[in-house]
Order: C-alpha cells, then structure tokens, then sequence
C-alpha cells in the first residue's frame, strides 16, 4: 500500500495572528474500506481516504493548530480555557457518501500522545462547515472540523466514530 507523503511547516500568518502549524498532504492514498483493512494496518496517514460500512468515505486533507478564530468567538475566554493554555485547532475534510443514505458528518476527535481526546468545537467556528451537515447518497462536502487544544498537546491522531458508535477510524497526524 502507497503511503502519503506529508508536509509539515510553520507558517506566519497575517499581522497579530502568530503563527499556525499546518500539515498538507502532497500524495495521497488509495482509498481503504473498513472492512478491507488488515489488522495490522492502524491508522491512515493524513491525505488517505477510509471509508466506513455504512460508505461514508472521508479524507483528512489537513491538520492546522494555532490558528485565529473569527472575532465573534468566544471559547477561549470563557472559564478555564485561557488564550495562554488553549488554541483553535482545525482539519479540514473531504467526505463523500458512497453510501444509499443521507449521513450527518460528526463524531471525531483528536488524541495526543498520552491518550488524551479533545473532542469538536463550535461546529461554525470556521467555514466552509463540514461538523453536523448531511451528506446525501453520491454527494461530497468538503469543510473544517474546529476543535480546543492544550497549546502543549502533542497530537498524534484524528479519530473518528460512526454512526451508531461501533466502528472507527483512525488518521495519523
């Protein structure tokens, strides 16, 4: 199987928005079933598409942390998610439903290193939205995920649970 390869850079972002970690996919993966893949095959790597039983195919094309939130936004000032121990995360997706029902696309979650899960933000935080939209048979979106991190979390894995809670997948970040 052909992995992907990944490029991985800081880049400054516009005045007073410091700067933003982004992982871009230059090759990507053949697509992968969930019930094609060997149990030794753990996760995909950002880029790769897996596609869940119900035929949701999903594709993480990118992974960016640190980044500026719209001004409305108010999840880092409130309680104990400080600007100095928290930040805007997002990934961007590409989803297609290769299945015969509409699907609404939720359920993921980044892990760090240490197992610890952050789950999705404010599902508007960024558009275009992909967070609770309804993919129909043969339709594709493509849109962000937001989430809140730890500014020291070290993120290893985008993770995600479908429909029904029985089956994941799992992204390598």
């Amino acid at each position: 199987m052909k992995r992907v390869v990944v490029l991985v850079g800081l880049l400054a972002a516009a005045a007073g928005c410091g700067e933003a970690e982004v992982v871009t996919v230059t090759e990507t993966e053949k697509g992968v079933r969930a019930s094609e893949r060997s149990a030794d095959v753990a996760a995909a790597a950002i880029g790769g598409s897996q596609e869940d039983e119900q035929g949701l195919a999903i594709t993480p094309l990118s992974f960016e942390r640190g980044i500026e939130a719209p001004s409305w936004a108010t999840l880092l000032s409130e309680g104990s998610r400080s600007p100095d121990t928290y930040q805007y995360a997002r990934v961007e997706l590409k989803v297609k439903n290769n299945g015969s029902a509409g699907t609404q696309v939720w359920g993921f979650s980044l892990v760090d290193r240490d197992g610890r899960r952050y789950g999705e933000a404010n599902s508007t935080l960024f558009e275009p939205n992909a967070m609770g939209e309804t993919v129909g048979p043969d339709e594709q979106l493509r849109g962000f995920v937001p989430f809140v991190i730890p500014k020291r979390a070290k993120i290893t894995t985008l993770h995600y649970v479908a429909p029904g809670g029985v089956e994941t997948l799992n992204w390598q970040l």
